[in-house]
């Protein structure tokens, strides 16, 4: 039996040092994602939303407490942004 397609409109991108490292079409897999990221040497802190009045892609970052590979410990930020497909993109269930 075969479902019906669906349009996905967005998709979560997750930056580090303007670089993509993690892309998911809900909130919670971009958490999933980003956990199983730093699974090994991080741990995520908190989430600061964007609350700017202007209307952009930028939703707001992640700090991930990380390993800085010289014995010590570094906060990472992890920037996230909304990013609207045209036309929308297709899949099958």
């Amino acid at each position: 039996m075969t479902e019906t397609r669906t349009y996905i409109q967005g998709t979560w991108v997750a930056q580090v040092y303007n670089k993509p490292i993690i892309t998911a079409h809900t909130w919670e897999d971009l958490l999933a994602g980003l956990d199983d990221y730093y699974q090994n040497d991080g741990e995520r802190l908190r989430y600061i939303p964007n609350n700017s009045q202007y209307v952009e892609s930028f939703d707001g970052y992640f700090i991930y407490d990380t390993d800085d590979y010289n014995g010590g410990r570094e906060f990472e930020r992890v920037d996230v942004f909304c990013v609207d497909f045209y036309p929308y993109t297709k899949y099958e269930k």
